[in-house]
């Protein structure tokens, strides 16, 4: 039997392992900060430093902020700003329609307007319309609108023609970016001769290259202080933090940028101010999405994973679906009820995002069962996917199956007949081992034009090469890309015992906060531990677990995880995978674990292969077991849990025997042998079609032309039946 439907990536457990130096550092670091030895461990990995000082600010957030003025063309920058204020010209900002871009813009002309400019006007291109960075329709518009000076902000470090066209009619350009610049064959930087700063530049003495793009402009704005009140850095850079800090982290997180050196300041600063936030619009967006008043009670603690999960979608879904000005117009807000329904739309226009999305990742992953399954990159297409949706499905498709993935959407093209010239949009997702840029490069001849990282890229391709562009980049992933089995890496900080997640260890860790890339939340495994209680929440769409070991236990919830897919039992053992927080509820503070993935324990897969072979020798004339003989009723459970869950939408698919035997029974677990014996019985009378592929997992097909058997016609269970044991 083939299994039609592409495997989903194995979920393989990975964790940080210490040598014996790094453990007398780590033990180093506990005694002189007064930690845990775990929280020590935690902070070295991110630092790999014996630097205690480094250790002690690190847990702190505490960091200086470096010289502006030590970027590349920042002195320059500011003169040209500066005159421009001086003389009242008009400044058009120029920025991006994702979240950096939105609050690059937001935070750059709300400082110009403080300062007195009343000629400010910003652009932001239409994602559908023009598509990403500066464009020649873009500067004409600009120029029609009498503004002869751009400030370009979070992109326009790679515009080089662009900006000589711009040149050509009387426009000057200040650009600050924080994206890679454009090199010539020999490796040289190719950049716009106008005034760049972007700490990424070659020969720039920024000591931090991974600041966002709201970052660079924030210290641009520091750069302009310091030289109009003659400020020195840690005044200028204290001043505009306070006064801004919320856009700069909302920037900065939404962006994916790592939280350390400046970023982290800026984050853990900018999260302290958003508990009372100093821009209506982001006061309002909070209270509508996040469900907080702050007019009732002081707001404790903000965390990242707001900026990511709630506010970053909602700005970003405007540029994706509309337009991005509607974005900044919130962050312009100053009457709240003016904001509150600005954050209204931004609400309403996610819920249509989101119902695109999962409109198209239906649509794409019946697509999938339709490709090659040997291909090594998904590459999928469609004549109405929306192309500002497109980029957020093949992430969750490469997340899904562990596989670079490439959405491309032919909307928008003119005509009721398809057209080889028709001109399609793609975005792409990879991991790690397939750079997705060099993997478009190599496929350059087919495409119209390309761009992005190593991670993620987009591209613009014509109907007609589409077939060929699929057969190029598989054959360039077949040559670099070593893929024997899809996995899934899920990486923990360290393997705990139970008894040590208590409250103390869960304050500490909240010191290293804030949490995002490059410091990720920390994830602990906890081995062996028992099921002592199992059951679903909100209509099993979360599970609620309690599991103990010795004399403790603890509260285990897995968000987004149905119920109907957890396959283990109360009594189970398990290893567990995932973070730990205080959850303070009715006066109480208690510890709890945000479960990122379980897995059956040591002991729990030693039982299951004993059961295995004791089933297997009876299938060789061996005794069987004569309490695992399963009745009329049993084959009944197995059947209905096969035809009504396992494959009401599905003709075919991998399944575990652990998730089969925790659900076909009400409030019992099926035992392995039993189960066993029903599926091959079933499968010899017609029911099904069934292959073993190991003790743990079988393929397996419903057979809906058969409708009635008679169970006494199997010539195993007659078997089994002669070898039961007394």
């Amino acid at each position: 039997m083939q299994s039609k439907k592409r495997r989903e990536p194995v979920r393989k457990w990975c964790c940080i392992k210490h040598s014996e130096a790094e453990e007398k550092i780590i033990n180093n670091i506990a005694h002189a900060l007064d930690v845990r030895r775990i929280t020590a461990g935690l902070v070295y990995d991110r630092l790999k430093s014996d630097d205690i000082e480094r250790a002690s600010e690190f847990i702190d957030s505490t960091s200086h902020f470096h010289d502006p003025f030590l970027m590349k063309d920042m002195e320059i920058a500011c003169e040209r700003i500066g005159s421009a204020i001086e003389r009242g010209e008009h400044i058009t900002v120029y920025g991006d329609y994702d979240v950096d871009g939105v609050t690059s813009v937001t935070l750059l002309t709300t400082y110009l307007k403080r300062r007195g400019v009343r000629s400010c006007s910003y652009y932001i291109p239409c994602r559908i319309g023009e598509g990403y960075g500066l464009s020649t329709g873009a500067i004409d518009k600009i120029f029609e609108s009498d503004s002869r000076f751009i400030i370009t902000v979070d992109t326009g470090i790679t515009a080089t023609d662009e900006i000589e066209y711009a040149k050509k009619l009387g426009i000057e350009l200040v650009v600050t970016d924080h994206h890679e610049c454009k090199r010539g064959e020999t490796g040289e930087m190719i950049l716009p001769f106008v005034p760049c700063v972007n700490p990424r530049q070659d020969n720039c003495n920024y000591p931090f290259d991974e600041l966002a793009g709201v970052g660079v402009v924030f210290k641009l704005i520091c750069a302009l202080e310091m030289k109009r009140l003659g400020l020195d850095v840690a005044e200028a850079c204290e001043r505009v933090i306070d006064e801004y800090g919320e856009l700069v982290a909302i920037g900065t997180v939404a962006d994916v940028m790592p939280l350390i050196d400046e970023n982290r300041a800026i984050v853990k600063r900018g999260l302290e101010i958003m508990r009372d936030p100093k821009f209506v619009g982001t006061r309002e967006l909070i209270s509508l999405c996040a469900g907080i008043d702050f007019n009732k009670k002081p707001v404790k603690k903000l965390s990242t994973s707001l900026i990511s999960f709630t506010l970053a979608p909602r700005i970003n879904a405007v540029g994706r679906m509309g337009n991005a000005a509607d974005a900044v117009e919130l962050f312009a807000c100053t009457d709240a009820e003016t904001a509150s329904q600005k954050a209204l739309e931004l609400s309403h226009m996610n819920t249509v995002r989101q119902q695109e999305e999962n409109a198209i990742l239906t649509e794409a992953l019946a697509k999938i069962d339709k490709c090659n399954i040997n291909d090594k990159v998904i590459v999928l297409d469609d004549d109405n996917w929306h192309h500002g949706v497109i980029g957020i499905v093949a992430s969750r498709i490469t997340e899904r199956y562990g596989l670079p993935s490439i959405l491309i959407s032919f909307e928008g093209n003119i005509g009721e007949k398809t057209s080889g010239s028709d001109i399609g949009k793609g975005s792409g997702r990879s991991v790690k081992g397939l750079d997705l840029v060099k993997a478009l490069d190599a496929c350059k001849d087919t495409l119209v034009r390309f761009g992005g990282h190593e991670l993620a890229a987009g591209l613009t391709i014509e109907r007609g090469n589409l077939e060929s562009f699929k057969k190029a980049i598989n054959e360039h992933a077949d040559e670099i890309f070593d893929l024997k089995e899809a996995e899934q890496i899920i990486t923990a900080d360290a393997s705990v015992g139970l008894e040590e997640l208590d409250e103390k260890l869960a304050c500490e860790l909240y010191l290293l906060e804030p949490y995002g890339q490059a410091n990720p939340l920390p994830q602990f495994i906890i081995e062996n531990v028992t099921v002592s209680e199992l059951y679903p929440l909100k209509e099993g769409k979360h599970v609620k677990l309690v599991v103990s070991k010795d004399n403790t236990s603890i509260t285990a919830l897995w968000f987004g995880k149905k119920f109907a897919d957890i396959e283990f039992c109360v009594g189970d053992k398990i290893d567990l995978l995932g973070s730990l927080e205080l959850n303070e509820f009715m006066g109480r503070t208690c510890v709890q674990i945000h479960i990122k993935d379980l897995r059956a324990s040591k002991e729990l897969t030693k039982e299951i292969s004993e059961y295995a072979a004791v089933y297997n020798d009876a299938l060789h004339g061996g005794a069987y077991p004569a309490d695992m003989l399963p009745d009329r009723d049993d084959f009944a459970a197995v059947y209905r849990y096969i035809k009504n869950v396992l494959f009401k939408e599905n003709d075919e698919d991998c399944v575990r025997y652990s998730l089969i035997a925790a659900h076909v029974l009400k409030n019992e677990k099926m035992p392995y042998i039993k189960l066993r014996a029903i599926l091959d019985i079933m499968c010899e009378l017609g029911l099904v079609s069934y292959v073993s592929e190991t003790n743990e997992s079988c393929r397996i097909a419903l057979n809906k032309q058969v409708r009635k058997v008679d169970l006494e016609a199997s010539d195993l269970l007659t078997a089994l039946r002669r070898r039961a044991s007394k």
